[in-house]
């Protein structure tokens, strides 16, 4: 198991310039703010970052096969094929569930919430696979005008 660190988009100027990783900070001096700081061993500092608050995800602690970091808003593949040889793979997003305490994945049809499955649970460790997540990879989830969107969660568990 990895450390539990959170992970938010930096933007500077209006540019994205990519994710940072470390420690999670909200302040309040007149307006309210989010930043990631994280310590440069080389440096002996602490380096803190503002991020976009809707960007913000924790670490679940557990990596995928081919060792990447698993995050909440990550979007794993299911990988399925047909007797026919037809690929039927689905995105899943990665949500936190607040009445199990743990990880999941959305399993239902319309992506609604409606059917979460423990991640670890449905796919086992071996098979998890990140392919992207659900701020810079919209196109993998159900389309506004499509009967399977839903709106994105804002609801974070911390």
């Amino acid at each position: 198991m990895s450390e539990r660190i959170f992970r938010g988009k930096v933007f500077h100027y209006g540019n994205d310039c990519g994710w940072i990783y470390g420690d999670l900070h909200h302040y309040y001096n007149g307006s309210f703010f989010t930043q990631i700081s994280n310590i440069d061993d080389e440096k002996a500092e602490t380096r803190t970052y503002d991020v976009d608050i809707c960007s913000v995800s924790q670490s679940t602690g557990i990596k995928d096969k081919n060792g990447k970091e698993i995050f909440e808003g990550d979007i794993l593949i299911d990988r399925e094929t047909t007797e026919d040889g037809i690929d039927i793979s689905s995105h899943c997003p990665v949500i936190y569930d607040t009445k199990t305490g743990s990880y999941c994945i959305d399993n239902s049809y319309y992506k609604d919430s409606q059917h979460l499955v423990n991640m670890v649970e449905y796919f086992g460790l071996e098979n998890l696979e990140v392919v992207g997540n659900t701020f810079e990879n919209k196109d993998l989830l159900p389309k506004e005008n499509s009967p399977n969107y839903i709106e994105p969660k804002t609801d974070l568990p911390f």
